[in-house]
């Protein structure tokens, strides 16, 4: 029994200095770098991703990935910033970010999981800290896809090539994809009633990105891009306590807010994304008027006083 207990314990050992030796490895990778051509940048979720394409709005670079969580497109923009003048960010904002943020709900895999092989090292031991007491579950999970990720290459495993941190493996960065056409308009996203809370550390990144861009002289607008409202299951979309929510702290950021812009027949993926038909036709809009042109009109809901009266 003796003998037993002993062997067990000295493979108990070797197992954790191993897998110790292995993530002093991981955490000892070089941070990130990155050298970009554009001094204008969008950063955000599917709908930036989906809506604004950069071969037409040709001053300004998407990096935009799908489910965009605030801690992951601030990290994104100190590295991007590091290395590059950066004079103008494009954030996506939009009430699915601020209200009821389904991506910090723990337990279903979700963003994390699917980004953190690309920027584990180089999130600060704050934003480790976040993941990790906000989602326990889905943060450990990420580090099984990391290991993975970091051994495929030595191993020279098949189909080894780096995880981009990104569902279609196109760009770390993200970057503009062209949703295909939706010619029947069937596809809906349905919102259950849920009583409306703001999720809090989506809000504590937005302040720091906010705080990043005053530090760094970047001018920072929000944008929503085009939702498509007249749709019945968008009622519980939290319209207005996302609202109320800029109008009381946030409203001295420019804010181009273009959810209730009209668009083409078949311009909708779904209530809340442009189909590609929606996306030339937004780019060409965005493009024509220019974002600094924009900025004095009605969509900039900073200057709407009437609006948030």
């Amino acid at each position: 029994m003796k003998k037993f207990i002993h062997k067990i314990s000295i493979f108990s050992l070797l197992s954790l200095s191993i897998i110790g030796i292995f993530y002093l490895y991981l955490f000892n990778q070089p941070k990130t770098n990155v050298k970009i051509s554009k001094k204008n940048i969008i950063i955000g979720d599917s709908n930036t991703r989906w809506a604004m394409d950069d071969n037409i709005l040709k001053s300004y670079a998407n990096y935009s990935t799908g489910g965009e969580m605030y801690i992951f497109a601030y990290r994104k923009l100190v590295i991007l910033a590091k290395q590059n003048k950066i004079d103008t960010l494009l954030l996506s904002f939009n009430p699915h970010n601020i209200i009821n943020n389904r991506w910090w709900e723990d337990g279903d895999g979700g963003p994390i999981e699917n980004r953190m092989p690309s920027f584990y090292r180089d999130f600060s031991f704050d934003e480790h800290k976040d993941m990790l007491t906000s989602m326990p579950r889905n943060y450990f999970s990420s580090f099984l896809g990391i290991g993975k990720h970091t051994l495929a290459p030595l191993l020279k495993l098949p189909n080894s090539q780096e995880n981009w941190g990104d569902y279609n493996n196109i760009s770390k960065f993200g970057s503009y994809i062209p949703s295909k056409i939706n010619e029947t308009q069937t596809k809906l996203e349905t919102y259950q009633f849920k009583s409306p809370v703001i999720t809090r550390m989506e809000v504590k990144y937005l302040d720091k990105i906010i705080q990043f861009c005053n530090n760094n002289k970047i001018h920072l607008i929000l944008i929503q891009p085009p939702k498509n409202y007249p749709r019945a299951d968008y009622k519980n979309y939290d319209h207005k306590e996302f609202y109320e929510f800029y109008d009381k702290d946030y409203s001295h950021i420019d804010f181009l807010d273009f959810s209730k812009i009209e668009l083409p027949k078949h311009a909708y993926y779904d209530i809340n994304h442009v189909d590609i038909v929606g996306a030339e036709y937004f780019s060409n809009f965005l493009a024509q008027e220019g974002i600094k042109n924009l900025l004095k009109t009605k969509y900039n809901r900073k200057n709407n006083e009437k609006i948030r009266l």
